[in-house]
């Protein structure tokens, strides 16, 4: 999703901070990371450094973005860097699959609409 910082205060949601749920979410591109197709905000840039350091900790089910299968991360799930964001996937094999031709896979093939559009067209 592009800019879903900007679709989740449309939507006015609160979030918490993916390392520390006891605190609220700037919701925020400063704040936020993505891996793969999963968004995370943060309540400070100490709690992205954490998270950062220890995904697999905080990161719950991601999605391998070649199978789309939701799994969860461990230390040695493999990883690639594309496009200015990290990927985690659930094997070997569709880490390699992703490292062939990344940009079919870097992006998820949906996009939001505004909640109170009635119109074709989604944010981009």
């Amino acid at each position: 999703m592009q800019d879903p910082a900007r679709y989740i205060n449309e939507l006015g949601v609160k979030l918490t901070d993916c390392v520390d749920p006891s605190r609220s979410a700037i919701v925020d591109s400063n704040y936020m990371v993505m891996i793969g197709f999963e968004t995370f905000f943060f309540a400070d840039s100490a709690n992205i450094s954490r998270f950062l350091n220890n995904i697999p900790r905080y990161s719950g089910g991601i999605t391998d973005p070649v199978s789309k299968e939701r799994f969860l991360p461990n230390s040695n799930s493999p990883k690639s860097e594309f496009m200015g964001s990290t990927f985690i996937f659930a094997s070997e094999s569709t880490h390699g699959t992703f490292d062939e031709m990344p940009s079919m896979y870097y992006l998820p093939n949906y996009k939001m609409l505004p909640k109170d559009s009635t119109a074709e067209e989604p944010i981009s």
